[in-house]
């Protein structure tokens, strides 16, 4: 993963004294525009050893502005509905399109979504296509903590809930989801292509999730920075032999996965050993000899930032992809200074709903009702069906402490359409869900209301010239069902037509109309006729003649 640091949202993090513990748990999370920068990919923000938590969008394609919204709810691809914070990445005209790059934020939980399609290519100044990547990132960064030393032979361990959401790439895009640990060590610095000398910092990924590759464990140099990249996955499975990574003792965390990820939260975990960073600095120091590193030993290592990360990887030949993650719990810990976590117990499935119903409210609503049965829900899922197109459709419905009935109004449908629902009880801590009780419903018709009579025409229609580009125009109406009433008229000269739209009026018999911008001394032939637009139905016409002064 190119550390391309980009965009930072500041949020305050206590840090526990004793070493790296964090938790996203800080309710007054700041995001405005004071705490935004915006990055064009190639000049990285500096992030400050301070303490506090960033959030860091990266776009190659050089987008404007970070800002929040409600006009669409990015709970859709996250799974984080009703944030207490969202923000979108807009385009070029300053509004937040539908699905674009989102961070979402609510008490322990962020939902970030990436989205490449729809933008436009990137070419390089040879004019060549270039790849497009993004990421999405939570930065916690500090003075940098000395984890193993001679007393201390201890486990680093890094763990969240993950909610993989959603996620759509084309062939040949790549998306992924990873945790990255920076290390650096005191005054050991490199030497980089562009012949500028910095501080080593040494990237070691955790890969979570990746859609299609076969991932190996490798050490590897970034191209940008050139800085060195372990590359490792959670729990090490996928014929990786566990060089640089273990999984956590005691808690039941998912393996590394690719292709389709697993539906609601997992818990995913990995530690580092005093023994597998040993071998990856010896490995380091093997592979790459032209640095001069004598003082990065495992005594003046020292944790500097943690990266929990998104990223698409995508190919500017229309090969896009998006994807919608939230993290929840995060948090950093040696195993010394934490006993090791455990599960929470299991629950049991929970019982169905019953009494379902559906009631059509409109020609785009349905209201869905139903019985809560179970003590041990968090929340229910809906999922409905168009029985015309038979595209499917779902929802998640939080669960509410103390609520027996439930009603959700589903909006949006198809009018005059017959779906078929369904609805289920769900344990998001224990990943069950009770059997689905099903229902049919259909949205209310849309048709016209039945076709009115034809009006009957005008009578009394006269003419007369006002001066010599006017005519005023008289008539009676003898209509009730009339809508508007349709006036034609022809210059007898030109032998040109023109018409107006004259709107019907409640309660009125007779019209006048005053006709302007007529040629002078000029003879008209005058028609009109009644009109009833719902039916689309007119009268004859009614016809005189008028001559201009």
């Amino acid at each position: 993963m190119k550390k391309t640091l980009l965009l930072m949202l500041i949020l305050t993090l206590t840090i526990n004294a004793r070493i790296t513990e964090w938790i996203l748990n800080n309710p007054s999370l700041i995001l405005d525009d004071d705490h935004i920068l915006i990055n064009d990919a190639y000049n990285y923000p500096i992030i400050k050893d301070d303490g506090k938590i960033r959030y860091m969008i990266s776009h190659a394609v050089g987008e404007k502005d970070f800002r929040s919204f409600d006009g669409w709810e990015p709970g859709i691809w996250t799974g984080l509905n009703n944030a207490d914070e969202k923000w979108g990445l807009t385009r070029n005209d300053g509004v937040v399109p539908y699905g674009t790059t989102t961070v979402q934020t609510k008490n322990t939980s962020v939902g970030m979504h990436l989205n490449t399609f729809g933008n436009p290519p990137v070419r390089n100044e040879e004019g060549k296509l270039i790849t497009d990547i993004e990421a999405a990132q939570i930065v916690a960064s500090w003075s940098g903590k000395n984890l193993w030393n001679t007393k201390k032979n201890d486990d680093l361990c890094i763990q969240s809930e993950l909610d993989i959401h959603s996620f759509d790439v084309q062939s040949g895009a790549t998306s992924q989801v990873m945790y990255t640990l920076i290390f650096n060590s005191k005054d050991t610095y490199v030497v980089g292509p562009d012949g500028n000398t910095r501080a080593l910092n040494f990237f070691f990924n955790i890969l979570i999730y990746d859609n299609h590759q076969n991932i190996k464990e490798r050490l590897i140099r970034d191209a940008e920075t050139y800085m060195p990249i372990v590359m490792t996955a959670a729990k090490s499975k996928y014929n990786l032999n566990d060089t640089y990574s273990t999984g956590i003792d005691g808690l039941s965390t998912q393996k590394f996965i690719r292709g389709t990820p697993p539906s609601g939260f997992k818990n995913f975990g990995a530690c580092i050993t005093r023994t597998q960073m040993e071998q990856a600095i010896t490995n380091l120091k093997d592979q790459f000899e032209d640095y001069n590193l004598p003082n990065f030993t495992i005594s003046n290592l020292r944790l500097h930032r943690v990266i929990p990360a998104l990223e698409l990887a995508t190919n500017n030949a229309k090969k896009n992809g998006r994807i919608g993650v939230v993290f929840k719990n995060l948090k950093v810990y040696r195993s010394s200074d934490e006993t090791t976590p455990t599960p929470p117990p299991t629950s049991t499935t929970p019982k169905a709903p019953t009494a379902l119903s559906v009631y059509a409210t409109d020609t785009s609503s349905l209201k869905i009702k139903f019985n809560d049965n179970s003590t041990n829900e968090t929340s229910f899922y809906l999922v409905y069906q168009n029985l015309t197109t038979k595209k499917w459709y779902s929802k998640h419905i939080s669960a509410k402490s103390g609520t027996s009935q439930y009603t959700y109004h589903l909006t949006g449908l198809a009018p005059n359409t017959k779906y078929k629902i369904y609805v289920k009880s769900f344990n998001n801590n224990a990943q069950k869900g009770s059997a689905y009780v099903t229902t049919y419903g259909q949205t209310k018709d849309n048709t016209p209301p039945p076709t009115s009579t034809t009006p009957k025409a005008p009578t009394a229609l006269s003419v007369y010239a006002t001066d010599t580009s006017s005519l005023k125009i008289k008539f009676n109406d003898n209509s009730t069902n009339e809508t508007s009433f349709y006036l034609v008229y022809q210059n007898l000269t030109t032998k040109k037509w023109y018409s107006k739209h004259i709107s019907a009026k409640s309660g009125t018999s007779q019209y006048t109309y005053h006709l302007t911008g007529l040629a002078p001394n000029t003879k008209y032939k005058i028609y009109v006729k009644s009109f009833n637009n719902n039916a689309q139905k007119g009268s004859a016409y009614a016809t005189t003649y008028g001559q201009t002064r």
